[in-house]
C-alpha cells in the first residue's frame, strides 16, 4: 500500500485542507517564534491509493507425469511481476477441465492457503493445470499468469481382441491393443512358437501357434516416454474352428416349405456370430441371418429359414468373431419344393440363349420332356434317365413367345411349366 498527499487548499476550512505541495510533500515557508501559538491551519493531507500491476509475471514448468499418483515438480516464478512496490498476495488455481479459453474461466478452483510466488501441488491422479493470480496488498483485482499443464499420461497395454483366452491352433488371430492416442507405439512378443513371433503395430493380423498348450503374450506400450507392459496367457487348443452342419432338412407350416438347419461349433470365441447364407448355384451366397454365438464351447445350433429358395438350393454357415475372423462350414444341398409337387425347377425365366432344368429328386424310371410353342406345335423332345439332375436346352433358335413343356413318366400325371422364349 503507498500514500499520496492530496491537492492543497480543498475546502472551506483551513484547519482541515492540505498546505503540502502532492509533487514535493512540503507546505509553503513559515515561521516558528517563542511566542507563537498552536496554527492547526497548517498540516497536510494524505490519502491511500492502489497501484495496479502492469504485468503479473510467469510461472513454470509444464510437465508429463507418466502414472497417476505421481509427484509434480514444484512450480515456481519464471519472471516476477512488474509494476508498483513489491507487497504482492498471491492465489493459486486449478482445474481438471480441458483449458483452451480464457483464464478467468469459472471452472477454476481456488487452492487454499496458497499466498506464495511458488506451489508445490501434491501427488496427481489426471492431467491437471494451474494458474497463479497475482495483486498488491491492499488492491481489489486479480491478474493471471500463463496456464501450466501437468500431463498424466498413463499408458494401458491393454489387449481388447480377440476377448477369449482359449484359441485354436492352425487358426489365424487379430491382436488389437487398446488405442493409446496419438504417437503411441506398440510390441508385441507373441512367443518363438507362433507366427509371427513379434510385431510391432496396434492390431497384428494373421496371429496363430501350431503347437498347443499355454501360450504367454507379452505387449509393451509406450507414450511419450512413459512405457508399460503387460502379460497375458492364452490357452491353445487343438479344436476345429469351423462350424460343423449336422443336418438340414425341409420342413412345412401349413403346407409353406421352410429349411431347417442345426450345426455344431467346437470352439471357444468369447464375442462371435453365425452368418446363414444361401446360393442358387453353391458360389455366390446370399445373408439370409446372424445368430449370437454362446459364450461357451461345444455347443449346437438350430435355425429355421421360413423363406427358402424354391428348388435346390445351398447353404452356409460362417463364424464370425469380433477381431474379424471368419471360418466357414462345408457347403451343405438342399431341394425345396411345395408340398405334394414334383420336385422339378425351370430357370431362367424368360430365357433367351439357355433353359435349365432341375430334377431335385431323382425320377423313378425313364421320363420324357416335350416343348411346344404357343401354338400347340411341338419344338422339340428329350429322353430324361432316372440318375439326371440338371438339364440344359439350347433354345436361341427357337422362336420368340410361349413355350409349354411337359415331363411325362409311366403311370404319374404329367408335370408342366410355363415359360417366355425372348432374343
Amino acid at each position: 500500500m503507498q500514500y499520496f498527499f492530496t491537492f492543497p487548499n480543498l475546502g472551506g476550512d483551513p484547519a482541515k485542507d492540505s498546505d503540502a505541495n502532492p509533487m514535493t510533500g512540503c507546505s509553503f515557508p513559515f515561521t516558528i517564534t517563542n511566542n507563537s501559538g498552536d496554527d492547526l491551519t497548517i498540516d497536510a493531507g494524505l490519502i491511500d491509493r492502489c497501484i495496479e500491476l502492469s504485468y503479473p509475471g510467469e510461472i513454470g514448468y509444464d510437465q508429463v507425469l507418466c502414472f497417476p499418483g505421481e509427484m509434480p515438480m514444484e512450480l515456481v516464478e519464471t519472471v516476477g511481476p512488474i509494476g508498483g512496490p513489491d507487497d504482492y498476495e498471491y492465489m493459486w488455481l486449478y482445474t481438471t477441465d480441458q483449458v483452451s479459453f480464457f483464464p478467468g474461466g469459472a471452472n477454476w478452483i481456488e487452492i487454499s492457503n496458497t499466498n506464495y510466488p511458488n506451489y508445490q501441488p501434491g501427488p496427481l491422479s489426471q492431467t491437471t493445470y494451474f494458474i497463479r493470480c497475482i495483486r498488491h496488498v491492499g488492491c481489489t483485482n486479480w491478474y493471471e499468469s500463463n496456464i501450466i499443464e501437468i500431463e498424466i499420461v498413463n499408458p494401458e497395454a491393454v489387449i481388447i481382441a480377440p476377448t477369449s483366452q482359449v484359441l485354436c491352433a492352425n487358426t489365424n488371430f487379430i491382436f488389437r491393443a487398446r488405442d493409446n492416442g496419438q504417437g503411441a507405439t506398440y510390441f508385441w512378443d507373441f512367443g518363438l512358437d507362433a507366427t509371427p513371433a513379434t510385431a510391432n503395430s496396434r492390431s497384428v493380423n494373421n496371429v496363430s501357434w501350431s503347437t498347443t498348450g499355454f501360450k504367454t503374450i507379452t505387449l509393451t506400450v509406450t507414450v511419450a516416454g512413459c512405457t508399460v507392459t503387460e502379460t497375458y496367457i492364452y490357452e491353445i487348443e487343438p479344436c476345429n474352428c469351423k462350424p460343423i452342419i449336422q443336418t438340414i432338412n425341409t420342413s412345412y407350416t401349413n403346407e409353406t416349405p421352410q429349411v431347417d438347419i442345426s450345426w455344431y461349433f467346437d470352439a471357444w470365441f468369447e464375442d462371435h456370430q453365425f452368418i446363414i447364407s444361401r446360393s442358387l448355384d453353391g458360389i455366390n451366397f446370399k445373408l439370409v441371418d446372424l445368430v449370437t454365438g454362446k459364450k461357451m464351447k461345444e455347443l449346437s445350433y438350430l435355425y429355421t429359414d421360413t423363406s427358402p429358395y424354391a428348388g435346390r438350393s445351398y447353404y452356409r454357415i460362417t463364424m464370425q468373431d469380433i477381431a474379424g475372423n471368419i471360418e466357414h462350414s462345408t457347403v451343405e444341398e438342399v431341394n425345396v419344393g411345395k408340398l405334394g409337387q414334383s420336385n422339378i425347377r425351370f430357370f431362367p425365366n424368360p430365357a433367351s440363349s439357355y433353359i435349365i432344368i432341375d430334377i431335385l429328386e431323382p425320377l423313378n424310371e425313364e421320363g420324357e420332356i416335350h416343348f411346344f410353342d404357343a401354338l400347340g406345335k411341338l419344338i422339340h423332345v428329350q429322353t430324361i434317365s432316372p440318375d439326371v439332375r440338371r438339364m440344359e436346352f439350347d433354345i436361341s433358335g427357337w422362336s420368340d413367345g410361349p413355350v409349354l413343356a411337359y415331363i411325362y413318366q409311366k403311370n404319374k400325371r404329367p408335370y408342366s411349366i410355363l415359360f417366355t422364349k425372348l432374343r
